[in-house]
C-alpha cells in the first residue's frame, strides 16, 4: 500500500536528523512487534459447535493454496474470469478437478484458532492471487451441491469457506488480506443468498451470527499494513527482506525517520478507528484524518532537505511531518466496502432471525 512512496524516500541525502538512540529504539521496538506477532494466538469458535482440534488454521489453509492436493483445482478455478459468464465446459472441468476441495476447506475451518499466516514476521506476502481463486471453486463446488439438492451442503461450504477468508485477515494482516476477502466474499454471499429460505436450517443462522460476532475489526490491519511494509521491504536486507529478528546496527538515517513517521501515522490511524468503534465511525475519522491541507510531493523531497533550516530538531520534525504527508494513502474507501460486506451478512442473519 505504502511501499512506492516509501521506497522514493530512500534516496536521501545524507543529512544525518536522528539520533543513535532513535535508532536503537527503532530496533527494540521493531523486534519487540515481531516477537509479539510471531506469539499470537486467534481463538475463534466452530461454525457448527463442533468440538474444534487444537492448534491454528494457518497451515491447513496454506495447505489449500500452496499445497499439491488443490494445486489442480485452483490452476483451473483460476481461468474463471467472471462467475455470472461461467462456461459450462469451465464449470465441468473446475467441478472435476476440485472434488477434495469441500473436505479441504471443512478440515481447515475445524481448529480452534484462526491466526492469519501472514502476520508480521511470519510469512511474506507473495502473490495473493490465489485467495480470491480459492473463492471462486469454493462456489463452484457449492452450486454443484445445490444443482444436487444438497442445499444444506452447499450453505455449509459457502459459510466455512467465507470463516477461511476471515482467518486469513485475523489477527493484523496487512491492508491486502480483508480487501481480498471483501472480494471473495461478495462471490460467496451472490452464491449464499438465493438458498437462504424459510426452510434453511437453523444452524445456518447460527453460523451467520458466528461470523459476525468473530469478524476481524478492520483496525487490526489497518494499525499493521505500515508495519508489514516497514519490515518486509524498507528494513535493510537482512533484517526485514529476510523475515527474521536480528536487526544490523547499521540503519541509515532515512529509514529511522520513515520509523518515525509511520510511527506517528500508526498512533492517528489508532485514533480514528479504534476497534471499539463501528466502521462507520472509523470511515468518518480517516476520512477526518486524510482531509488535512498541504499535499507534498515526493519529487519535492530531496530539494527540501537541502533547503530546509532551523536546526537538527525543527528539520527532523519537518522531515517527519513531509513523510506523513507523502505516505498517508486514502484508506476511508476500503473501510467503505469492507463495512459494506458486513452489512450484508448482517442483512442475511436478520432475514433468517426475523419471525
Amino acid at each position: 500500500m505504502f511501499l512506492t512512496s516509501l521506497l522514493l524516500l530512500l534516496i536521501t541525502p545524507k543529512l544525518q536528523v536522528t539520533t543513535e538512540a532513535e535508532a536503537a529504539q527503532m530496533r527494540a521496538e521493531v523486534t519487540a512487534l515481531v516477537a509479539a506477532s510471531r506469539a499470537k494466538r486467534c481463538p475463534r469458535p466452530s461454525l457448527w459447535g463442533a468440538p474444534q482440534i487444537e492448534g491454528d488454521s494457518g497451515a491447513a489453509i496454506l495447505n489449500i493454496i500452496e499445497g499439491p492436493e488443490a494445486g489442480a483445482c485452483l490452476r483451473q478455478a483460476r481461468e474463471i474470469k467472471a462467475m455470472s459468464a461461467l462456461d459450462p465446459t469451465l464449470r465441468a472441468r473446475v467441478e472435476a478437478r476440485c472434488v477434495a476441495l469441500p473436505r479441504l476447506i471443512h478440515e481447515a475451518t475445524r481448529y480452534a484458532e484462526g491466526c492469519s499466516p501472514y502476520l508480521l514476521g511470519r510469512r511474506k506476502l507473495g502473490r495473493l492471487a490465489k485467495h480470491v481463486v480459492l473463492s471462486k471453486a469454493a462456489r463452484v463446488m457449492a452450486e454443484a451441491e445445490a444443482r444436487a439438492g444438497r442445499t444444506e451442503a452447499a450453505m455449509t461450504l459457502l459459510l466455512e469457506q467465507i470463516q477461511i477468508n476471515q482467518d486469513l485477515m485475523r489477527g493484523g494482516a496487512p491492508l491486502l488480506l480483508p480487501m481480498l476477502a471483501t472480494a471473495g466474499d461478495a462471490l460467496l454471499l451472490d452464491a449464499l443468498e438465493p438458498l437462504l429460505t424459510n426452510e434453511a436450517p437453523k444452524r445456518v443462522g447460527e453460523a451467520l451470527g458466528v461470523l459476525l460476532a468473530h469478524d476481524p475489526h478492520f483496525s487490526e490491519s489497518l494499525q499493521a499494513d505500515g508495519l508489514h511494509v516497514f519490515y518486509e521491504d524498507i528494513l535493510p536486507s537482512g533484517s526485514g527482506a529476510s523475515l527474521g529478528l536480528s536487526l544490523g546496527a547499521d540503519i541509515p538515517d532515512d529509514i529511522t525517520l520513515v520509523w518515525l513517521a509511520m510511527k506517528e501515522m500508526r498512533q492517528a490511524y489508532a485514533r480514528a478507528c479504534e476497534a471499539t468503534r463501528s466502521l462507520e465511525d472509523c470511515v468518518a475519522g480517516l476520512k477526518a484524518l486524510e482531509a488535512r491541507p498541504g499535499e507534498v510531493k515526493p519529487a519535492g523531497w530531496r530539494m527540501w532537505l537541502k533547503l530546509a533550516t532551523g536546526g537538527k530538531e525543527a528539520v527532523k520534525r519537518q522531515a517527519i511531518e513531509l513523510l506523513k504527508a507523502i505516505t498517508s494513502p486514502g484508506l476511508s474507501r476500503y473501510v467503505e466496502r469492507f463495512s459494506a460486506r458486513v452489512a450484508r451478512l448482517e442483512a442475511l442473519r436478520a432475514r433468517l432471525t426475523t419471525p
